[in-house]
């Protein structure tokens, strides 16, 4: 057997000096020398008869075994320290290859197929038996409540988060289902190329123009008296999201923001790496949301961000100018395996003395939508979300249908109609361009058409001076 071999000829007082020879060697037995020249160990050729042996040896045994004990036994052992690697022959098995270590670590990965098939199974058969039970109610004492005799948000045994109207739990079977059967928009969905227009914003960013601007999905960057509020930031794409149109992150081109207030905390609404960038670039910006949401924004935002959570019916601190609350939706709450219903989701009103904007954040049709009335009488811009509602069976509980936010918006009694959450992911089974025609047409049949305001991505609709809520609250 040929190997490359590195030796070093020793000479000298105590071997301090040395030449370095890197020589092709057919290897023998090894044989240990000393004397004052040095010491060190040597290959000497083998001899006839241990070369017949090796020739018996390598037709008795397999290849594989063969090349591993040569292998072994071909190292060459120098006295230095820092000795160069030794060089093996091109025939020799492959370092990895080591059937003892392949099986190891093909039970681990058989194992580990097994946890997660098990994991799967329990998951399956805990969230068809789970339910929800209202057992006590929970609110931040430290603000005040706008509903009269408000008891504060239900939790369930597990101490989760429940609608008092529609409790809703996800069910695996459910998903599976969904995922794994057909979808009766499936051709119309591929040959669906329509996608939104995306503008320019940087005029309106530039500005200091009072105005609503859709930045895709539920991102709006409201402006009002020289406050700016984000809504929702989602400003890449995140995990287990697919775009449908791609927009270009408008962070660069955002001069201020005092405000940034998120509904609840799935991904395409609370978007870490937005809410990273953002709290980055506006480290002042008070960052708002539902209890217990600021176990992860805490994490997120810079030592400077101040960060505020509010059950439903409370109102945040703000300064005087402006008042900004947290009120019920239809809708539930996940970021992990199993944090379901731990934070609080809502939707939004932001009120001035001359204008009221309701953010809707997502949710399926409630009387959440008369509550908004009762409280807040005459609200100015409705923005609701009108996608991702296919199928219906499996949507209903969480997102309204074009018709669904029809229906809301004329019991809110607002004055205009702001559609959103449609046409940016692609979230559900229905068509991207589905949404905003069906919900023309909905509002065609109920005589509100003139009323509803489409927007394309990065436009601004200019905000009005309406007239002030009979039941103000700020």
């Amino acid at each position: 057997m040929f190997v490359i071999a590195d030796f070093r000829i020793i000479f000298g007082e105590r071997g301090k000096d040395f030449l370095p020879l890197r020589l092709p060697l057919r290897v023998g037995p090894l044989r240990f020398i000393g004397g004052d020249f040095g010491s060190g160990l040597v290959a000497l050729p083998p001899s006839r008869k241990e070369d017949d042996r090796r020739q018996k040896v390598e037709i008795a045994e397999s290849s594989d075994q063969f090349v591993r004990r040569n292998v072994l036994s071909s190292r060459i052992h120098l006295p230095s320290e820092d000795r160069p690697a030794t060089s093996v022959s091109p025939t020799a098995s492959p370092v990895w290859y080591h059937p003892a270590k392949m099986k190891k670590w093909f039970l681990r990965i058989a194992a580990g197929f097994l946890l997660l098939i098990l994991l799967a199974v329990g998951t399956i058969f805990l969230s068809e038996r789970d339910m929800q039970n209202v057992t006590t109610r929970v609110k931040n004492d430290a603000r005040s409540a706008i509903k009269p005799d408000w008891p504060g948000n239900a939790l369930d045994q597990k101490v989760r988060f429940v609608n008092d109207e529609f409790p809703y739990l996800p069910k695996t079977t459910d998903l599976l289902k969904w995922q794994l059967g057909e979808n009766p928009f499936e051709n119309e969905k591929l040959n669906d190329l329509k996608r939104l227009e995306v503008k320019d914003p940087t005029a309106f960013l530039a500005g200091a123009e009072n105005g609503i601007l859709w930045l895709g999905h539920a991102s709006f960057l409201i402006r009002i008296n020289g406050t700016s509020i984000l809504t929702d930031p989602v400003f890449d794409t995140p995990m287990f999201s697919k775009r449908l149109t791609e927009v270009a992150s408008p962070l660069d081109k955002i001069r201020d923001v005092n405000y940034v207030l998120i509904s609840h905390d799935h991904r395409d609404h609370m978007d870490e790496a937005t809410l990273r960038a953002v709290a980055r670039k506006f480290p002042n910006a008070k960052l708002f949301a539902g209890l217990r949401s600021d176990d992860v924004l805490n994490e997120w935002r810079t030592p400077s961000n101040p960060i505020a959570t509010a059950g439903w019916f409370q109102k945040f601190d703000t300064d005087e100018s402006i008042g900004i609350y947290f009120l019920p939706v239809r809708h539930w709450s996940r970021r992990f395996l199993f944090d379901t219903n731990w934070r609080l989701g809502g939707g939004i009103v932001i009120q001035t003395s001359s204008t009221t904007i309701y953010f809707g954040g997502d949710s399926g049709y409630g009387r959440h939508y008369r509550e908004a009335r009762e409280l807040f009488p005459n609200i100015g811009y409705f923005l609701i979300g009108i996608g991702a509602y296919e199928p219906r069976w499996f949507m209903k509980a969480n997102h309204n249908s074009p018709g669904d936010a029809v229906q809301g918006f004329i019991d809110s009694g607002a004055k205009y109609l702001v559609p959103m959450h449609y046409g940016t992911f692609d979230l559900s089974d229905e068509p991207a361009s589905r949404p905003l025609q069906t919900l023309l047409e909905e509002a065609e049949k109920s005589g509100i058409r003139d009323r509803v305001l489409p927007l394309v991505i990065n436009e601004h609709l200019p905000i009005e001076n309406l007239e002030k809520t009979t039941n103000e609250h700020i």
